[in-house]
């Protein structure tokens, strides 16, 4: 009888990509790799909100979330994924959106917040963003790491630290 062996969350696989990355110096990919784990978490802890609303029998919690969702995402197609991580970030800082609920209530949290998600942000668009004038951003190591331990940070502020498990 074989053992199953337990799927990796994407955020996890994304994380190890992106530590790879900077040690083969690939930059601009880590940083690429870890803030699209971050969109992965907060898509995932959008989905357990959900989860934990409906079970306390909240209904009106998961209306005005799946409001506040629809508010932020409602211009973007499936095929479009430009912008998403900011669409993302709107979302949790919506007054409806997650932060409100997560903080405190479900998570501890201390590092997952709207001013680290920002300065990701801006990273991320620097290194994904083509510019015709000028050669694509490259960041430094420091940069990446920056993206790639905040990740591990919010996973570990969430409880999906894969080093606990």
């Amino acid at each position: 009888m074989s053992a199953k062996r337990k799927e990796i969350p994407a955020y996890e696989r994304q994380l190890e990509e992106a530590r790879d990355h900077i040690q083969t110096g690939h930059y601009r990919s880590a940083v690429g790799s870890a803030s699209f784990g971050i969109e992965l978490l907060m898509s995932d802890l959008y989905d357990e909100l959900i989860e934990k609303l409906r079970d306390q029998g909240d209904h009106a919690g998961v209306s005005n979330l799946k409001t506040a969702y629809d508010s932020c995402f409602k211009n973007r197609s499936a095929s479009d994924q430009s912008g998403q991580f900011l669409q993302w970030i709107n979302f949790y800082n919506h007054r409806d959106g997650p932060f409100g609920r997560l903080r405190g209530r479900v998570y501890n949290l201390s590092h997952f917040h709207p001013a680290q998600l920002e300065k990701i942000r801006k990273l991320r668009n620097k290194c994904s963003h083509k510019q015709t004038t000028q050669p694509v951003y490259q960041p430094s190591r420091n940069e990446a790491e920056f993206v790639c331990n905040h990740l591990a940070l919010f996973l570990e502020e969430t409880e999906r630290d894969p080093a606990t498990r």
